[in-house]
């Protein structure tokens, strides 16, 4: 079967907005070795998917475009990526450091993924959605320290307010409600003076 995965986060990345899983399957490419990919199509998604383009990739989120060859450095990648084309055909990818700009490895496909869900939405080519979209059946929610974590989506949300990106979030009530729904029973409440490791609410018998 499937191995289980945890994922730890903070209240505020929690609140704020992303886009559904079906549209990120829409907005990210792979490319593979061997296989007629345009440079020219490459170029223009990954400006779609708001890539910065320079003259150099020093960061993620960057890309660059240098006759035949096409650098790109995806925010799920821990290093950039180099696609030479030959024609319309990619002949290499590979990992490099860009430091050095020395190849690390070579690979035989490339996934490129968009560099900004909140550029995505402001431009109104996504709907925003939120974390429980990715959520599987059956997944256990934990809320440690609840009443912190009140007190930090206020933050939060007052932060917003002040800059004007209150658009790029949900309010915590809100997100926690479609959090402890996909869950269903599975919703466990650790209170920092508790005796218990995790006082249970609602969470199913054993």
């Amino acid at each position: 079967g499937k191995i289980p995965f945890v994922v730890t986060t903070c209240v505020n990345a929690v609140m704020q907005q992303t886009i559904c899983p079906d549209a990120l399957e829409v907005c990210c490419r792979r490319l593979n070795v061997g296989a007629d990919h345009e440079p020219d199509d490459i170029a223009g998604f990954l400006r779609e998917a708001r890539y910065k383009f320079g003259p150099e990739v020093a960061a993620r989120g960057q890309a660059s475009l240098r006759g035949g060859i096409i650098d790109a450095w995806p925010l799920t990648e821990d290093w950039p990526l180099r696609m030479e084309f030959d024609g319309s055909m990619l002949a290499s990818a590979r990992i490099f450091d860009p430091v050095a700009q020395r190849s690390l490895t070579r690979v035989n496909s490339v996934l490129l993924t968009p560099a900004s869900e909140w550029n995505l939405i402001r431009a109104g080519n996504r709907a925003p959605a939120g974390i429980a979209g990715y959520l599987p059946p059956g997944s256990i929610a934990v809320w440690s320290d609840f009443p912190e974590i009140e007190r930090h989506a206020s933050a939060y949300d007052a932060m917003l307010a002040e800059t004007g990106n209150s658009e790029l979030a949900t309010a915590f009530a809100t997100v926690r409600g479609e959090i402890e729904k996909s869950a269903g029973a599975h919703v466990f409440t650790s209170e920092p003076d508790s005796d218990d490791a995790a006082c249970r609410a609602g969470a199913p018998d054993r």
